[in-house]
């Protein structure tokens, strides 16, 4: 039977002729994405963890009591290893139903949640820790491939090569033109696209520059799969490059990649490739780690770990001697009989081989304690990694991004039966944590590692602020995003505006039965006190448009802000389209609005320029925009000063009635919560930069003036 190649992460075939076993067991079968919450083991936290500072006798102790109360466990709620968790956390309470109408709702609305991982690019997607990082290049050409990749993610294949070629056009340097290729090439493989990648291979031969051997076998098997070829026909391929002496490891590590994105994801298939290559070496030849935990990782994403384990004879793979394909089988092991024997083999073959945890095996542990619920495991993990005095276990930005989303998870609303979980003895607040992150950051870049403030670490910091409505707290995060280049664009705009919506929705209602409605948050954020009208507003569009316009207002009050959205009808809840948490979607709330613009739901067309004219003089998304009712940029960069304003009011809605003037009492708040997350760290801090082509000293305190220059129109602190 003829073999598949697929394209893209849509898997689509190119072929006609039918497919073999192994390809009709990968046909549509997306790129494999699980964030956080990878399925490991319950009990090999503090059995090494503990390695960080004591003995081989006290990971046996911890081993053992974990191992008797392990009968106990067995419904552990984990993600299983096909599935994907987009959103970072699961979403299932303990009893696996007891989820609120308006909860499930709100989890299956939220498009926030599943775009969170395109604003980063270093999310610890399970792939990507076991590949290695594609070769340096120069800044020049890192920036080029990475505005492809962008465009890729965010419009798709074609526009990423439009653009790209259309640059191409313009470049003469022909050192930079050779790397340009080879670079984007190697991005266009990862991200699954193949054939964007023989084009650009196409016209780089065609221009006489010579591709590494690399790239060239990559480009023979992408077209002769395109063929649909026999399996005999596509190992005599790999066999004639194999055997050529300056075809290495590296080599097949990528050979190995594409095939697992665009050919078959069978672990007996990507077997047989491994096996050719070691019978075309030389006696004795052995993987190295990165080759081994890329094995592993297949097998157990297969679910088949007792064929994972024969990679790991040390005998036969020297690299089965370090941490990192151990690291790979335990992100996916469960609560079964068969992991039971299976976590007690990598403990004692771990324990024999004397190998020494490092930080992404910790991480690996951590994820299954939190996706399992067992938070104090989890927690006591990180406690010792944050003591560690060793910088390479020092916590990263996958470690903070993991501690944040459990927080957030611990804090979420559910049913009687699965109340509030308790915070753990040693889980720091979300403050604190904040703090340790700041630390750990300067730790690590001190000792030329890595930092630890991204968009990965910072996202779940926000939100988790944001859903404990710490407003405060959350203004502070929001300044170290400004530092950091995080750009706030529409998707973040929505990350915020989302719990001040949710806090509405419940807080609304109560209005019109209350006998003080002055004592909620609700009545004085919407300046309902001075609102022309006294009865309390009904939770609709309108809303989200008071809220957005708010961030137009320089001068902090709790003044009443009219929306200015005409709507023919408010309709219910219940009738509200998929997006955003804000109400918006009956076809009849654009019944008066001018014909010019189709909404993304079929309804009436709107004026949509008139509509926005308002907010782009304000470098900031519409209502209509965050509301997801029409087509737009997710990614188009907006200023961060609404941003700012809209999360001082907040603050000042939750504060007490006092003489002290407004902007006096929100920048008490901060003040105070600016000492307590960052401390005296604020002057090590204060002239960092993720981006060191174009350092930006960006305080706390800062004053800046919007600007009409997209993303750098978010600094500074509105001072009116």
């Amino acid at each position: 039977m003829p073999l598949i190649l697929r394209h893209g992460a849509d898997s689509r075939s190119s072929s006609i002729h039918g497919e073999g076993p192994l390809q009709a067991h990968t046909r549509g079968l997306a790129r494999t994405s699980v964030l956080w919450g990878e399925p490991a083991h319950n009990a090999l936290d503090l059995a090494y963890s503990t390695s960080l500072i004591g003995s081989n006798e006290v990971i046996k102790t911890h081993f053992n009591d974990h191992s008797k109360c392990r009968g106990q466990q067995q419904n552990s709620t984990f993600v299983s290893p096909g599935e994907e968790n987009v959103s970072g956390h699961a979403s299932t309470t303990a009893d696996g139903n007891a989820i609120s109408k308006d909860e499930a709702d709100l989890n299956a609305t939220d498009k926030t949640e599943q775009v969170a991982t395109e604003l980063c690019d270093d999310v610890d997607v399970q792939k990507e820790v076991v590949r290695r990082k594609i070769p340096e290049y120069p800044p020049f050409v890192r920036e080029l491939v990475r505005e492809a990749k962008d465009l890729l993610r965010k419009r798709g294949e074609a526009t990423a090569m439009k653009r790209f070629h259309s640059f191409l056009d313009r470049m003469e340097d022909s050192p930079a033109r050779f790397q340009s290729f080879e670079a984007a090439i190697r991005m266009f493989l990862r991200e699954g696209c193949p054939m964007a990648a023989v084009t650009c291979y196409t016209r780089m031969t065609a221009e006489g520059f010579i591709c590494p051997i690399s790239l060239q076998a990559q480009m023979t098997v992408i077209s002769l799969a395109n063929r649909s070829p026999s399996p005999e026909e596509f190992f005599a391929l790999l066999e004639t490059w194999f055997q050529n002496n300056r075809y290495n490891e590296r080599a097949l590590q990528d050979m190995l990649f594409l095939i697992d994105d665009a050919i078959s994801k069978d672990p007996a298939f990507i077997d047989s490739v491994a096996k050719l290559y070691l019978r075309c070496k030389r006696p004795g030849y052995s993987f190295t780690r990165e080759t081994i935990s890329w094995l592993v990782y297949v097998h157990a994403r297969a679910g088949s770990k007792s064929s994972a384990i024969e990679w790991l004879d040390s005998s036969r793979h020297a690299a089965a001697s370090s941490p990192g394909p151990y690291t790979s089988l335990l992100r996916f092991m469960g609560d079964s009989p068969v992991d039971e024997e299976l976590y007690r083999w990598i403990v004692a073959r771990m324990q024999e081989l004397a190998i020494e945890p490092d930080l992404p095996f910790y991480n690996a542990v951590m994820s299954t304690e939190f996706a399992m619920k067992k938070y104090d495991n989890a927690f006591e993990v990180y406690a010792l990694l944050r003591g560690s005095a060793e910088p390479m276990t020092t916590p990263d930005a996958r470690t903070f991004a993991m501690l944040f989303r459990a927080l957030r998870d611990m804090s979420q609303p559910r049913s009687f039966l699965t109340r509030a979980i308790e915070r753990p003895r040693r889980a720091p607040s979300p403050r604190q944590l904040y703090q340790d992150m700041l630390r750990c950051h300067l730790k690590r870049t001190k000792n030329k590692f890595e930092g630890v403030l991204s968009a990965t670490s910072l996202i779940p910091a926000i939100r988790v602020f944001l859903e404990r409505r710490d407003y405060a707290a959350a203004f502070v995060v929001l300044k170290t995003m400004l530092q950091c280049d995080v750009p706030i664009d529409l998707v973040m705009y929505q990350r915020v505006l989302s719990p001040l919506m949710k806090r509405l929705k419940h807080e609304l209602p109560l209005l019109a039965v209350e006998s003080n409605p002055r004592s909620f948050w609700s009545y004085r954020f919407l300046g309902l006190a001075s609102a022309p009208t006294r009865q309390p507003p009904t939770y609709n569009m309108p809303i989200l448009d008071m809220i957005l316009r708010i961030g137009m207002v320089s001068r902090l009050s709790l003044a009443y802000v009219a929306p200015r959205l005409n709507l023919a009808a408010n309709p219910p809840l219940e009738e509200t389209r998929s997006g955003f948490e804000a109400p918006a979607g009956s076809s009849r709330m654009y019944d008066e609005f001018p014909s010019a613009r189709p909404t993304k739901d079929g309804s009436a067309p709107i004026d949509y320029e008139a509509s926005v004219k308002d907010f782009r003089a304000h470098e900031m998304p519409s209502t209509l925009e965050v509301a997801d009712v029409v087509d737009s940029d997710l990614y188009k960069a907006y200023s961060a000063v609404p941003v700012e304003r809209i999360l001082r009011r907040a603050i000042l809605a939750d504060r007490p009635a006092s003489i002290l003037a407004a902007m006096k009492e929100v920048n008490g708040e901060l003040a105070t919560a600016k000492e307590q997350m960052v401390g005296d760290l604020g002057f090590e801090l204060s002239g960092f930069s993720t981006r060191k082509r174009k350092p930006r000293y960006v305080s706390f305190s800062e004053t800046r003036e919007p600007s009409r220059s997209g993303r750098k129109a978010s600094g500074g602190v509105d001072r009116s």
